[in-house]
């Protein structure tokens, strides 16, 4: 499957690709057509390669003084080490957009290079660098394995595969997302995700802001030490009345001004609201024309209040802190 170099057919021992330098005389990547700067990685078996954008793509026309093209995709392979002899291991694909003058200045932009730098992009290329549509960069996991066992490199399907198909697989899934169809798929996804994490922060904002605001509620413990993402508990809220040891009390209740101040607003926007739906007559006359009935709603209505009130924001807020961390770091998997 795929053109390319065929890989050799071994009669000695099969070993185990320990290293970088074992992954390239494997995979024979010094010899795979338009790949080039073969670069041996350090840290994990494998290597990484360089490979020219497309001819029309915008990144081809970003040149340095020199005329030399400038931006190239790094395509990056990495075999596992197997967890038993002769057994199979994952083969790891990456591939992203890399400038060449990242190899001397990793941490300049294009703009910042001295003037003599053979790698600075000219005014032009430098624009054009600034508007062009960068590609995102995919990576691959499990998609190839190394079957240690019979030395081959396979797809999940059991076919054996070359150096070149791989390198192309991540090469072209790479390109693809210059495409026009897969940059709206992305850019809806991005709004999905950036309206989800603003709900779900300014959401808990606004439950703290009536929670302080509306009930007399504190948090125990200094504010000023807490990360953004701490998981708040029921029992890290307390009421201020109850703690200093000064309630006010409503008909027994236990509460303060400004929560008896809440609750009656409350029950008035409620009644307001539902009496037009209320049905007329029966349990409902009865309670309207008894004083003592009334009274009793009252006191139901404001008891209900304030438990429900400040408990709904409170497991609002308890809630919402542990879906925070999971829409700020939201994981894309690029499969275009």
């Amino acid at each position: 499957m795929g053109d390319g170099p065929t890989l050799p057919v071994r009669t000695d021992p099969v070993p185990i690709l320990r290293t970088s330098e074992d992954v390239i005389a494997r995979t024979g990547a010094e010899h795979v057509p338009a790949y080039v700067d073969l670069i041996p990685i350090t840290d994990a078996p494998g290597f990484a390669v360089r490979r020219l954008y497309p001819p029309g793509s915008e990144l081809t026309q970003i040149l340095s003084n020199a005329g030399q093209q400038l931006v190239r995709c790094i395509i990056q392979l990495v075999v596992e080490l197997p967890t038993a002899p002769g057994g199979v291991s994952g083969v790891t694909l990456k591939a992203w957009v890399f400038p060449r003058w990242k190899d001397a200045h990793p941490f300049h932009g294009p703009s910042e290079l001295p003037d003599g730098d053979p790698t600075k992009p000219t005014p032009d290329s430098l624009q054009r660098w600034r508007n062009a549509r960068k590609p995102i960069a995919v990576d691959f996991v499990g998609d190839f394995l190394y079957d240690a066992g019979e030395d081959r490199f396979t797809d999940t399907n059991g076919n054996t595969v070359t150096t070149q198909h791989m390198l192309d697989y991540a090469y072209n899934a790479h390109c693809r997302t210059l495409q026009t169809w897969f940059v709206w798929r992305w850019n809806a996804g991005s709004l999905a995700r950036w309206l989800a994490r603003k709900s779900v922060w300014k959401l808990q904002d606004g439950c703290f802001w009536l929670l302080f605001r509306c009930y007399d509620v504190a948090l125990t413990g200094g504010d000023e030490r807490r990360s953004p993402f701490h998981e708040f508990q029921r029992s890290e809220f307390i009421r201020v009345a109850e703690a200093t040891g000064h309630p006010s009390t409503f008909f027994g209740l236990h509460s303060s001004r400004k929560n008896l101040s809440t609750n009656l607003v409350i029950l008035g926007i409620a009644s307001f609201f539902l009496y037009p739906y209320l049905p007329r007559g029966g349990y409902w006359s009865a309670v309207y024309r008894s004083n003592a009935l009334t009274t009793a709603a009252l006191i139901i209505g404001v008891f209900a209040v304030d438990i429900l009130g400040p408990a709904l924001l409170i497991y609002g807020i308890c809630g919402l802190s542990r879906i925070r961390p999971l829409v700020m770091f939201f994981y894309r998997n690029v499969r275009p």
